[in-house]
Protein backbone atom coordinates (compact mmCIF):
# COMPACT_ATOMS: atom_id res chain seq x y z
CA UNK A 1 0.00 0.00 0.00
CA UNK A 2 1.38 3.07 -0.92
CA UNK A 3 1.55 6.10 2.04
CA UNK A 4 -0.84 8.45 0.06
CA UNK A 5 -3.57 5.91 -0.19
CA UNK A 6 -2.59 4.35 3.81
CA UNK A 7 -2.87 8.38 4.95
CA UNK A 8 -5.99 8.76 3.31
CA UNK A 9 -7.73 5.84 4.33
CA UNK A 10 -6.14 6.77 7.95
CA UNK A 11 -7.66 10.11 8.18
CA UNK A 12 -11.14 8.93 8.66
CA UNK A 13 -10.66 6.44 11.27
CA UNK A 14 -8.79 9.70 12.75
CA UNK A 15 -11.96 12.11 12.36
CA UNK A 16 -13.97 9.52 13.70
CA UNK A 17 -11.58 8.79 16.54
CA UNK A 18 -10.85 12.59 17.39
CA UNK A 19 -14.97 13.58 17.53
CA UNK A 20 -15.40 10.68 19.84
CA UNK A 21 -12.79 11.98 22.76
CA UNK A 22 -12.09 15.27 24.14
CA UNK A 23 -14.57 18.21 25.88
CA UNK A 24 -17.02 19.51 22.36
CA UNK A 25 -17.28 22.43 23.46
CA UNK A 26 -13.31 23.60 22.80
CA UNK A 27 -12.81 22.90 19.04
CA UNK A 28 -10.10 20.07 18.59
CA UNK A 29 -7.42 19.93 15.55
CA UNK A 30 -9.75 18.50 13.34
CA UNK A 31 -12.54 21.36 13.67
CA UNK A 32 -13.10 23.15 10.45
CA UNK A 33 -11.93 26.54 12.40
CA UNK A 34 -8.95 25.21 13.31
CA UNK A 35 -7.79 23.89 10.19
CA UNK A 36 -8.51 26.75 8.16
CA UNK A 37 -6.47 29.43 10.48
CA UNK A 38 -3.40 26.42 10.60
CA UNK A 39 -3.77 26.12 6.86
CA UNK A 40 -4.03 29.69 6.15
CA UNK A 41 -0.63 29.99 8.80
CA UNK A 42 1.80 27.63 7.32
CA UNK A 43 1.83 29.58 4.23
CA UNK A 44 2.47 28.20 0.39
CA UNK A 45 6.34 28.63 -0.63
CA UNK A 46 6.43 26.86 -3.85
CA UNK A 47 10.27 27.03 -3.70
CA UNK A 48 10.55 25.48 -0.78
CA UNK A 49 7.74 22.79 -1.32
CA UNK A 50 9.69 21.45 -4.24
CA UNK A 51 12.63 21.77 -3.18
CA UNK A 52 15.56 19.91 -5.09
CA UNK A 53 15.51 16.49 -2.74
CA UNK A 54 17.56 13.04 -3.17
CA UNK A 55 15.88 10.95 -6.11
CA UNK A 56 17.07 9.20 -9.22
CA UNK A 57 18.05 11.61 -11.90
CA UNK A 58 15.76 12.34 -14.48
CA UNK A 59 15.78 13.98 -18.05
CA UNK A 60 14.88 17.34 -17.47
CA UNK A 61 12.40 18.24 -19.68
CA UNK A 62 11.30 21.90 -21.11
CA UNK A 63 8.10 23.19 -22.59
CA UNK A 64 7.26 27.06 -24.61
CA UNK A 65 4.18 27.91 -23.09
CA UNK A 66 2.22 31.39 -23.99
CA UNK A 67 1.48 33.90 -21.39
CA UNK A 68 -1.91 31.90 -20.45
CA UNK A 69 -0.18 28.85 -20.56
CA UNK A 70 2.27 30.05 -18.13
CA UNK A 71 -0.46 31.26 -15.35
CA UNK A 72 -2.36 28.66 -15.73
CA UNK A 73 0.60 26.23 -14.97
CA UNK A 74 1.77 28.13 -12.08
CA UNK A 75 -1.79 27.93 -10.89
CA UNK A 76 -1.54 24.04 -10.79
CA UNK A 77 2.12 24.37 -9.04
CA UNK A 78 0.41 26.30 -5.88
CA UNK A 79 -2.53 23.66 -6.01
CA UNK A 80 -0.39 20.47 -6.26
CA UNK A 81 1.92 22.55 -3.18
CA UNK A 82 -1.41 23.10 -1.15
CA UNK A 83 -1.84 19.34 -1.25
CA UNK A 84 1.17 18.19 -0.08
CA UNK A 85 1.32 20.73 2.84
CA UNK A 86 -2.34 18.87 3.85
CA UNK A 87 -1.40 18.49 7.72
CA UNK A 88 -1.20 14.89 9.62
CA UNK A 89 -3.92 14.72 11.85
CA UNK A 90 -3.13 15.37 15.82
CA UNK A 91 -4.73 12.88 18.06
CA UNK A 92 -4.70 11.69 21.68
CA UNK A 93 -2.31 8.69 22.07
CA UNK A 94 -4.20 5.22 21.66
CA UNK A 95 -5.65 3.34 24.80
CA UNK A 96 -3.63 0.29 25.33
CA UNK A 97 -5.19 -3.06 24.25
CA UNK A 98 -4.62 -6.56 25.56
CA UNK A 99 -8.06 -7.66 26.38
CA UNK A 100 -8.16 -11.14 27.80
CA UNK A 101 -10.65 -13.52 25.85
CA UNK A 102 -10.33 -16.84 27.11
CA UNK A 103 -8.18 -18.80 29.65
CA UNK A 104 -7.67 -22.57 28.67
CA UNK A 105 -5.48 -24.39 31.47
CA UNK A 106 -5.75 -27.35 28.44
CA UNK A 107 -3.46 -25.45 26.07
CA UNK A 108 -1.14 -24.41 29.16
CA UNK A 109 2.57 -25.49 27.83
CA UNK A 110 1.57 -26.07 24.31
CA UNK A 111 4.78 -25.15 22.77
CA UNK A 112 7.64 -26.52 24.44
CA UNK A 113 10.15 -22.86 22.89
CA UNK A 114 7.04 -21.08 25.25
CA UNK A 115 6.13 -19.24 21.52
CA UNK A 116 3.73 -17.26 20.92
CA UNK A 117 0.96 -17.81 18.33
CA UNK A 118 -0.83 -14.94 16.79
CA UNK A 119 -3.42 -15.18 14.66
CA UNK A 120 -4.35 -12.43 12.28
CA UNK A 121 -7.54 -12.09 9.72
CA UNK A 122 -6.11 -11.38 6.56
CA UNK A 123 -9.60 -10.21 4.67
CA UNK A 124 -8.36 -7.92 1.70
CA UNK A 125 -11.53 -5.24 2.84
CA UNK A 126 -10.71 -5.17 5.90
CA UNK A 127 -9.08 -1.19 7.50
CA UNK A 128 -5.94 -2.02 9.62
CA UNK A 129 -7.48 -0.41 12.67
CA UNK A 130 -10.52 -2.60 12.90
CA UNK A 131 -8.28 -6.45 11.72
CA UNK A 132 -9.19 -9.03 14.07
CA UNK A 133 -5.61 -10.17 15.45
CA UNK A 134 -5.20 -12.13 18.26
CA UNK A 135 -2.34 -13.93 20.55
CA UNK A 136 -2.16 -17.27 22.09
CA UNK A 137 0.16 -17.48 25.14
CA UNK A 138 2.07 -20.54 25.71
CA UNK A 139 0.15 -20.24 28.94
CA UNK A 140 -2.80 -21.06 27.18
CA UNK A 141 -4.14 -17.44 27.59
CA UNK A 142 -6.14 -16.11 24.78
CA UNK A 143 -6.23 -12.39 24.46
CA UNK A 144 -6.36 -8.81 22.31
CA UNK A 145 -2.87 -8.52 20.32
CA UNK A 146 -1.07 -5.69 21.54
CA UNK A 147 -0.93 -2.07 19.17
CA UNK A 148 2.73 -3.03 19.07
CA UNK A 149 1.92 -7.06 17.82
CA UNK A 150 -1.23 -5.21 15.27
CA UNK A 151 1.45 -2.79 14.02
CA UNK A 152 3.86 -5.53 13.13
CA UNK A 153 1.32 -8.30 12.02
CA UNK A 154 -0.37 -5.24 9.84
CA UNK A 155 2.86 -4.53 8.25
CA UNK A 156 4.28 -8.07 7.69
CA UNK A 157 0.75 -9.04 5.90
CA UNK A 158 -0.02 -5.16 4.14
CA UNK A 159 3.10 -3.29 4.38
CA UNK A 160 2.69 0.64 3.95
CA UNK A 161 5.47 1.77 1.40
CA UNK A 162 9.12 3.32 3.65
CA UNK A 163 7.42 1.85 6.67
CA UNK A 164 9.91 -0.26 8.77
CA UNK A 165 9.11 -3.55 10.89
CA UNK A 166 11.48 -2.27 13.72
CA UNK A 167 11.44 1.33 14.93
CA UNK A 168 14.72 2.94 13.27
CA UNK A 169 17.84 4.13 15.87
CA UNK A 170 16.71 7.50 14.59
CA UNK A 171 14.29 7.68 16.86
CA UNK A 172 17.04 6.91 19.99
CA UNK A 173 17.34 10.35 22.02
CA UNK A 174 20.86 10.59 21.07
CA UNK A 175 20.32 10.38 17.36
CA UNK A 176 17.75 12.78 17.54
CA UNK A 177 20.17 15.41 18.81
CA UNK A 178 22.47 14.90 16.01
CA UNK A 179 19.67 16.01 13.73
CA UNK A 180 18.11 18.54 15.79
CA UNK A 181 21.30 19.76 15.62
CA UNK A 182 21.70 19.66 11.80
CA UNK A 183 18.27 21.59 11.60
CA UNK A 184 16.49 18.63 10.42
CA UNK A 185 13.13 18.96 12.34
CA UNK A 186 11.32 18.19 9.07
CA UNK A 187 13.25 15.15 8.09
CA UNK A 188 12.70 13.74 11.54
CA UNK A 189 8.71 14.35 11.40
CA UNK A 190 8.63 12.94 7.60
CA UNK A 191 10.03 9.47 9.26
CA UNK A 192 7.75 10.00 12.39
CA UNK A 193 5.05 10.15 9.43
CA UNK A 194 5.51 7.35 7.72
CA UNK A 195 6.68 5.01 10.64
CA UNK A 196 3.66 5.56 13.03
CA UNK A 197 0.13 5.94 12.93
CA UNK A 198 -0.76 9.50 14.24
CA UNK A 199 -2.19 8.61 17.85
CA UNK A 200 0.59 6.00 18.58
CA UNK A 201 2.93 6.81 21.50
CA UNK A 202 5.95 6.91 19.12
CA UNK A 203 4.65 9.27 16.96
CA UNK A 204 3.76 11.65 19.17
CA UNK A 205 6.73 11.75 21.50
CA UNK A 206 8.43 12.37 18.42
CA UNK A 207 5.96 15.18 17.37
CA UNK A 208 6.84 16.36 21.28
CA UNK A 209 10.35 16.28 21.44
CA UNK A 210 10.51 17.57 17.55
CA UNK A 211 8.45 20.78 18.58
CA UNK A 212 10.32 21.07 21.92
CA UNK A 213 13.74 21.42 20.40
CA UNK A 214 12.40 23.94 17.82
CA UNK A 215 10.98 25.90 20.53
CA UNK A 216 13.92 25.63 22.61
CA UNK A 217 16.31 27.68 19.34
CA UNK A 218 13.07 29.76 18.53
CA UNK A 219 13.70 28.31 14.48
CA UNK A 220 10.29 27.77 14.15
CA UNK A 221 10.30 29.20 10.31
CA UNK A 222 12.17 25.82 10.01
CA UNK A 223 9.14 24.20 9.40
CA UNK A 224 7.09 27.27 7.84
CA UNK A 225 5.68 26.04 4.66
CA UNK A 226 5.68 22.48 5.58
CA UNK A 227 2.92 20.08 6.32
CA UNK A 228 4.18 19.91 9.93
CA UNK A 229 3.82 24.18 10.62
CA UNK A 230 0.29 23.24 11.89
CA UNK A 231 0.76 20.71 13.84
CA UNK A 232 3.66 22.81 16.01
CA UNK A 233 1.64 25.87 16.38
CA UNK A 234 -1.50 23.62 17.89
CA UNK A 235 0.82 22.40 20.04
CA UNK A 236 2.14 25.27 21.58
CA UNK A 237 -1.00 27.42 21.58
CA UNK A 238 -2.62 24.38 23.30
CA UNK A 239 -0.12 24.41 25.80
CA UNK A 240 -0.28 28.62 26.12
CA UNK A 241 3.47 28.78 25.08
CA UNK A 242 3.27 31.34 21.67
CA UNK A 243 4.99 34.04 23.26
CA UNK A 244 8.34 33.02 21.12
CA UNK A 245 6.74 31.85 18.10
CA UNK A 246 4.78 35.29 17.80
CA UNK A 247 7.97 37.28 18.09
CA UNK A 248 9.28 34.78 15.05
CA UNK A 249 6.33 35.52 12.90
CA UNK A 250 6.36 39.29 13.37
CA UNK A 251 10.12 39.30 13.08
CA UNK A 252 9.02 38.06 9.38
CA UNK A 253 6.45 40.70 9.08
CA UNK A 254 3.40 38.87 9.15
CA UNK A 255 1.43 40.72 10.44
CA UNK A 256 -1.89 38.32 9.33
CA UNK A 257 -0.48 35.31 10.72
CA UNK A 258 0.15 37.38 13.91
CA UNK A 259 -3.89 37.73 14.13
CA UNK A 260 -4.58 34.43 13.15
CA UNK A 261 -2.52 32.97 15.88
CA UNK A 262 -4.05 34.82 18.54
CA UNK A 263 -7.82 34.03 16.98
CA UNK A 264 -6.35 30.57 17.22
CA UNK A 265 -5.31 31.11 20.72
CA UNK A 266 -9.38 32.62 21.38
CA UNK A 267 -10.59 29.71 20.02
CA UNK A 268 -8.98 27.25 21.78
CA UNK A 269 -8.76 28.60 24.91
CA UNK A 270 -12.47 30.47 25.25
CA UNK A 271 -12.41 31.21 29.09
CA UNK A 272 -9.20 33.09 29.24
CA UNK A 273 -9.37 37.06 30.51
CA UNK A 274 -7.69 38.16 27.54
CA UNK A 275 -10.06 36.00 24.85
CA UNK A 276 -12.91 37.25 26.72
CA UNK A 277 -11.96 41.48 26.72
CA UNK A 278 -10.87 40.90 23.07
CA UNK A 279 -14.86 39.26 22.21
CA UNK A 280 -16.38 42.43 24.15
CA UNK A 281 -14.51 44.69 22.55
CA UNK A 282 -14.79 43.09 19.28
CA UNK A 283 -11.43 43.47 17.77
CA UNK A 284 -9.56 42.70 14.86
CA UNK A 285 -6.49 42.95 12.71
CA UNK A 286 -3.63 44.92 13.97
CA UNK A 287 -6.50 46.20 16.63
CA UNK A 288 -6.55 42.51 18.10
CA UNK A 289 -3.04 41.85 18.04
CA UNK A 290 -2.20 44.85 19.50
CA UNK A 291 -5.03 44.47 22.10
CA UNK A 292 -3.52 40.78 23.13
CA UNK A 293 -0.55 42.16 23.69
CA UNK A 294 -0.89 44.95 26.21
CA UNK A 295 -3.05 42.21 28.24
CA UNK A 296 -0.84 39.24 27.91
CA UNK A 297 2.29 40.00 26.01
CA UNK A 298 5.22 39.81 25.37
CA UNK A 299 5.38 43.20 26.34
CA UNK A 300 8.70 43.05 24.30
CA UNK A 301 6.82 42.56 21.22
CA UNK A 302 4.73 45.88 21.61
CA UNK A 303 8.31 47.66 19.90
CA UNK A 304 6.13 46.55 16.51
CA UNK A 305 3.73 48.74 16.93
CA UNK A 306 5.83 51.46 18.13
CA UNK A 307 8.12 51.31 14.69
CA UNK A 308 4.80 50.83 12.92
CA UNK A 309 3.48 54.07 14.35
CA UNK A 310 6.48 55.93 13.37
CA UNK A 311 6.19 54.75 9.86
CA UNK A 312 2.62 55.86 9.63
CA UNK A 313 3.68 59.24 11.25
CA UNK A 314 6.34 60.00 9.10
CA UNK A 315 4.29 58.84 5.70
CA UNK A 316 1.51 61.65 6.96
CA UNK A 317 4.06 64.12 7.48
Amino acid sequence: MSLGRFQSRFLTVARRLCNKSGNSAVPRFLDRHVQALLGEMTGVDVDKVFSPRKEPLRVPRYQLMSEEQLTKAEEDTIERAKKLLRMPPVLDQRKEIGEILEDDQLLDGHDKDEAKLVFTDISLDVHNRDRKIVVREANGVLRQATWGERDNMNQIYFPVEGRKLHMPALFLPENMQVVFAQGRHEYMLDVANIQCDPDSEDYIKVHHETYEDIEKRGCHDVLYSTRHYGGMVYYLVKQQRTDKLLINILDADRMDDAERLIRLCHLLHPNTDVAIKCKQKAVSGIDLVEMHLRLQGPQKALKYFEELDKRTEGIES
